[in-house]
């Protein structure tokens, strides 16, 4: 018992002194990296703009498929609709319209959450200390309120 307590307790010594993965890497330039209000405000437009394409050209396919599947049950009335090019056509229209309809929803909550994420963010203040008048920075939590 006492050797294999011994290895384990080894092992994990070993393992946290060979191990880098929390390591921060200096090499980066992390000023491209940075994230502001106004980048995630223009994401969130585009986003929107994605979505509504998306919801309008998924209700034009949805609706083509449909009316293609009527006028394919009006040839032969009172027949089961056999399985042709149009129903075919009809039902993949129909899929393809309902998928791009599900697309947008994905999109415009993503767009949400980059508005609210915009609306909420962590700044940078300017602050005078009384002693000397210094000035210094301290992060700040902005909230913006549309009124």
């Amino acid at each position: 018992m006492k050797k294999i307590s011994f290895i384990c307790i080894v092992s994990i010594c070993v393992t946290t002194l060979q191990t880098n993965a929390q390591m921060r890497d200096t090499t980066l330039n992390l000023s491209t990296h940075k994230v502001d209000a106004t980048s995630l405000l223009q994401k969130s437009k585009n986003q929107k703009t994605t979505a509504w394409i998306l919801l309008g050209g998924g209700a034009g396919l949805a609706t083509a498929g449909y009316i293609i599947d009527r006028n394919a049950g009006k040839k032969n009335p009172g027949v089961l609709v056999e399985p042709s090019s149009e129903t075919t056509t009809a039902a993949v229209l129909l899929i393809a319209g309902g998928a791009a309809i599900v697309g947008s929803v994905t999109l415009f909550i993503a767009s949400g959450k980059n508005k609210r994420k915009a609306n909420l963010m962590l700044k940078n203040e300017t602050v005078f200390f009384n002693p000397r008048l210094n000035v210094g920075h301290i992060p700040a939590l902005g909230i913006k309120i549309n009124l």
